[in-house]
């Protein structure tokens, strides 16, 4: 229903069809406006006109734009809304929801809609936002992470606060991290190993410490674990079996499993001294005694010990040897003797934790660090004099704070960094 351009003819409304006379500027029958001014020249031209009367500008053109542009701004809404934007998406509908003239008053009653839907929503989170730091605590506490994120993951992102934001990222980290665990410890158990098992087992429990069922399993794997280290100590494979045991984490270790991983420590670097001495010193005898006992199993100890027993009773051919050799030699004289003195656990008087996932290879470049820092029987020739008072009287004695220590082999070069803080190396 489309009015004629003659001015001087009467104007029928648009919106409900109304006659007026040419000089109305609003409908008498609805109170719509009759009247926009034409995009082109600017000439007050009748709504609802196709085309301008003195530019011939296409209007109707005009207006479709007009309206496409109002259905992608409700559909903008939407998006807002769905990204968690409530505040966004409202204020838009807002605006939108006051229409022009009659041709925009479907699109603007769908913006009211909106308009009202996302004003209910934001009245209904503001509420439950409050609600929300309590039970999203007692929820964390039980370490109930994937209901913490069914929980936050519905909030409107406009009205997190930012303690709610962290503690949501917080969780989703949690659960990922939980997810890849257990599907880590489930392949490491289809293929009986045992060790990644446990690992990925106690990344698990760190999670969620709660887990009766996972906490069911550690036991039955520490068993297998334990169990593996056992073959191989017996087969005199004492690093191997270290690195095994090594695999339980500390916090989850028995003392008889500490007390394993001392002895196994103990025995490799037993092995260590008799495989780098060439001559028939009594230290190496006292030392394979010590291998035999902890070792009876051990058939290539007992084997060693006989050979050098029985290479000891043998005079010595030439003159200018101390010692009868009984092997041939494995290491130069300087190592034969650093070595004996490298031991961490013989050093600190205990195990260095630091080193339980780095393995033997690391204990003499250690064992010299801590000589360095002045830990140890060695001390006192590491320890740099400062002078003072005259001729050098009062000198005091200064012990470095960090020390490196250095064990040059024959495949690589270990090099430790070892600092002391609070009297304790580090």
């Amino acid at each position: 229903m489309t009015a004629v351009s003659n001015t001087s003819a009467n104007i029928v409304c648009g919106a409900c069809g109304t006659q007026n006379g040419p000089d109305n500027q609003f409908c008498s029958g609805c109170g719509e406006g009759l009247w926009e001014k034409c995009q082109g020249c600017g000439v007050k031209t009748v709504i609802g006109q196709k085309f301008c009367n003195k530019c011939g500008a296409d209007l109707s053109s005009y207006i479709s734009n007009r309206l496409q542009a109002q259905r992608e701004a409700l559909d903008r809404c939407r998006t807002l809304a769905g990204d968690g934007r409530l505040k966004d998406a409202w204020r838009l509908a807002e605006s939108l929801s006051k229409p022009h003239d009659y041709r925009f008053k479907e699109l603007a009653a769908e913006a009211q809609e909106l308009f009202d839907q996302f004003k209910g929503e934001m009245e209904h989170w503001e509420t439950e936002v409050g609600k929300l730091p309590e039970k999203v605590a007692k929820l964390v506490k039980r370490y109930k992470y994937k209901r913490v994120v069914d929980l936050l993951e519905p909030v409107p992102s406009s009205l997190m606060t930012d303690e709610l934001s962290a503690e949501l990222q917080n969780c989703q980290r949690s659960v990922q991290l939980g997810k890849t665990a257990k599907s880590a410890f489930r392949q490491a158990l289809a293929e009986k190993d045992w060790p990644t098992a446990i690992g990925e087992l106690s990344q698990v429990l760190e999670i969620y410490p709660d887990d009766s069922k996972y906490s069911g399993l550690l036991g039955k794997i520490r068993g297998r674990v334990v169990k593996r280290a056992k073959k191989l100590k017996a087969a005199g494979k004492f690093t191997d079996a270290l690195q095994v045991l090594d695999s339980i984490p500390p916090n989850y270790r028995e003392e008889a499993e500490n007390a394993e991983c001392g002895q196994l420590e103990e025995l490799i670097h037993l092995r260590k001294l008799v495989a780098i001495a060439p001559f028939c010193i009594p230290f190496i005898g006292s030392v394979l005694d010590k291998l035999s006992k902890l070792t009876p199993e051990d058939r290539k100890c007992q084997q060693l010990a006989e050979k050098f027993a029985k290479t000891r009773t043998k005079r010595v051919e030439k003159s200018y040897q101390l010692y009868q050799p009984w092997r041939e030699a494995r290491a130069g004289v300087l190592e034969t003797a650093i070595v004996p003195a490298t031991l961490p656990a013989s050093i600190l008087g205990s195990r260095p934790s630091c080193l339980s996932k780095a393995g033997s290879c690391f204990w003499t470049a250690y064992g010299l660090a801590l000589h360095g820092l002045g830990i140890g029987p060695t001390e006192s020739a590491f320890k740099k004099e400062t002078k003072g008072g005259l001729f050098g009287l009062g000198r005091k004695q200064q012990v470095p704070e960090v020390c490196w220590g250095f064990d040059i082999g024959d495949s690589a070069i270990k090099a430790l960094r070892v600092s002391l803080r609070d009297g304790q190396p580090h």
